[in-house]
């Protein structure tokens, strides 16, 4: 069935609602608050990847089949490609990589006299276009790879230099040994289309929207990189941060089969990934708020001309984001997390990368790197399980391949952790504006130094605008009281238990070391045995500071944060939460606007997952529905609430949604 003409337009989600904001005082400020615009009125794009120099057939065949609305078309592009895209609505990513240099192992020279011509052809298409952001130069792909053809000539990382020495070195080597400064150094309006990069680690995605890329890409389903969760955190962070688009590019590679995505003519996976794993990966890019889903080439057939498993789901996917719900509501994101600029961090994962490790695993952890890694286990348990080698599973390339060709599910050997209160975070860096910082409703800082005043001053804003603060004892100067409503004594001390005052929950805690405080105005909300203050609460205007003084959240030996400390995150996020989960742990997503609240449930097990959603009660008419299948699923009412039975099938997906109808 021809597809084509079922293509809607799509609100995209950027984080929480923005709450009240003191008028805009600097340029910055002004800036940032229209570069949403754009992206709030562009259609969610869906790309498949097609090598080779005639792609236009092809396309049109992916297409008919299964519902992409945009292509990857390697550039320069020919006659035929540039009047397949001014002919059909279809976004374009033009590949052809500025920032690598010749890569014998790709087969791809560079030639710089190739760039004019390609802007000249993008510029044309743009032009010739209604929708802002369809015309794409994809000109920084895996422009951070770790090592290989493309990372030749670029400085290694040296432990003899500080974090933003090394990140000066880096940035220089792409803006000026390698010339990508005079493209990123135009706006997309001097531009004429959007330039995007795709960065590999997530540390990096800022870094490439601080030189001037439009769309940062982060790559993923690639068991040389880490998760989706939390990566997905810092790439939609670091797209908040500066108010562009963002999303991701899906790799089919898999390191422990040493081999793409692949089936054979029973449709048997011989290598790569599950069909399961693509969509758990698609729903959670798509409900997780991404403008753009970049595939890279894959086979979508199998050799009898019908869709293999890859090409069914991505159908699917494709027929539920585009054709049946186009508009998301928002991803509910209420918490900023906010990071050194110059961190390198990456979240665990894989057989080779669990090491204390940042800057591709070659600068040593900082107290910051291990705060900011225990509040992600703290957030998404069991996330650096993946690209693992699981205990049962296959335990190098020639057995995994033996294992897929003997008719074995590889499912079990996907491993993928949970959530503790859904897809909750995003990463900020230190020179985040405030406008960027109020697009949340808390603001924590995961850094091991004291503010500086410009940080303090933008802190404040978000606070007066109503937001919550939580801040550490470490992070503040001895006359911040009238921030904090604390006064630090210079005094430290240890303890090993703690207490939440509000319902008493007690908890045994390893050895901690923690500042003494004198109280200025703010109240204790949490304290030891010894009667010492361990979070306190403070109120200003209509937001509040919440002071924790164990020393950066954790334990004396950084192993986990605290019990204490997950408490108050627990009713930080009970508080802003649209619907609550109950059951077993799950990884899960959800988004609200004043039409619909979503539950994404995920179920990275073998065995069916079973539990409830809850949603507050509405008032006036309303239906439950899954939105997978369409289908009005049963609920309870009581006084307040409204309470969904859910499953979800093994490694399955399932949508679960509240509708106010009009």
């Amino acid at each position: 069935m021809n597809r084509l003409s079922a293509r809607l337009v799509v609100a995209a989600a950027f984080g929480f609602a923005p709450f009240a904001l003191p008028a805009a005082t600097t340029v910055e400020d002004r800036i940032f608050a229209g570069r949403f615009e754009c992206v709030a009125g562009c259609r969610f794009h869906f790309l498949a990847e097609i090598s080779g120099n005639d792609p236009a057939p092809w396309a049109a065949v992916l297409a008919t089949w299964y519902g992409f609305n945009g292509f990857g078309f390697w550039a320069p592009l020919s006659a035929a490609s540039q009047a397949y895209i001014a002919s059909s609505p279809f976004a374009l990513s033009a590949y052809m990589p500025a920032a690598n240099r010749d890569m014998p192992s790709y087969g791809y020279d560079w030639d710089p006299e190739n760039i004019p011509t390609l802007e000249a052809q993008l510029r044309s298409l743009a032009d010739a276009s209604a929708e802002q952001g369809r015309i794409v130069w994809n000109g920084m792909a895996e422009f951070d790879q770790g090592g290989g053809d493309w990372a030749q000539g670029r400085p290694p990382p040296s432990a003899a230099l500080t974090r933003e020495q090394n990140y000066v070195r880096y940035r220089d080597f792409y803006l000026h040994t390698l010339g990508m400064g005079g493209v990123l150094g135009r706006t997309p309006e001097q531009r004429g289309y959007v330039f995007a990069a795709v960065a590999d680690f997530p540390w990096t995605a800022h870094w490439a929207y601080d030189w001037g890329a439009d769309l940062v890409m982060g790559e993923r389903i690639i068991d040389e990189l880490s998760g989706i969760v939390p990566g997905m955190s810092f790439y939609r962070g670091a797209g908040t941060q500066h108010g562009k688009a963002w999303g991701f590019d899906f790799s089919t590679w898999r390191y422990w089969t040493d081999s793409p995505t692949e089936y054979d003519a029973q449709d048997r996976l011989t290598g790569g990934w599950s069909a399961s794993w693509f969509e758990r990966h698609l729903y959670l890019a798509y409900m997780g708020g991404a403008d753009v889903v970049h595939m890279e080439p894959a086979e979508y057939f199998n050799p009898s001309g019908a869709p293999n498993p890859l090409g069914a789901t991505v159908g699917e996917f494709a027929a539920f984001a585009i054709d049946r719900h186009p508009v998301r509501p928002r991803s509910h994101v209420p918490f900023a997390l906010m990071i050194d600029p110059y961190s390198g961090f990456d979240p665990k994962f894989g057989e080779y990368l669990q090491g204390d490790g940042v800057w591709y695993g070659q600068l040593p952890y900082a107290d910051s790197d291990h705060l900011i890694d225990n509040l992600l286990q703290l957030a998404y348990p069991g996330h650096e399980r993946h690209g693992t080698l699981v205990p049962g599973g296959p335990q190098n390339v020639a057995e995994y391949r033996a294992r897929l060709a003997a008719g074995e599910d590889p499912r079990p050997w996907e491993p993928m952790g949970t959530s503790r209160w859904g897809d909750v975070f995003d990463i900020l860096t230190t020179t985040a504006s405030t406008p960027a910082l109020v697009r949340h409703r808390v603001l924590a800082l995961a850094t091991a130094q004291a503010m500086t005043p410009a940080l303090r001053d933008r802190v404040r804003r978000f606070v007066a605008a109503g937001g919550v603060l939580v801040i550490n004892a470490a992070q503040v100067a001895p006359d911040d009281a009238s921030l904090s409503g604390v006064e630090l004594t210079g005094v430290t001390a240890q303890s090993n238990n703690s207490v939440w005052l509000g319902d008493g929950t007690g908890f045994g805690e390893p050895t901690y070391r923690y500042a003494k405080v004198a109280l200025q105005g703010a109240a204790v909300v949490a304290r030891n045995a010894a009667g010492d203050p361990l979070i306190t609460r403070y109120a200003i205007g209509s937001g509040e500071v919440y002071l924790v003084t164990p020393i950066l959240f954790q334990d004396d030996a950084r192993q986990q944060i605290l019990g204490i400390v997950g408490k108050l995150f627990d009713v930080l996020a009970a508080r802003y939460a649209p619907a609550a989960v109950e059951g077993p742990p799950a990884l899960y997503q959800l988004n609200a606007d004043d039409r619909h609240t979503t539950v994404a449930l995920y179920n990275g097990a073998g065995s069916v997952w079973s539990g409830a959603v809850r949603f507050p009660r509405p008032t006036g008419a309303f239906r439950t529905v899954e939105w997978r299948s369409d289908a009005s699923v049963p609920h309870q009412v009581d006084a307040n609430t409204l309470l969904v039975p859910a499953s979800v099938p093994p490694y399955g997906v399932r949508i679960y949604a509240l509708e106010r109808l009009p």
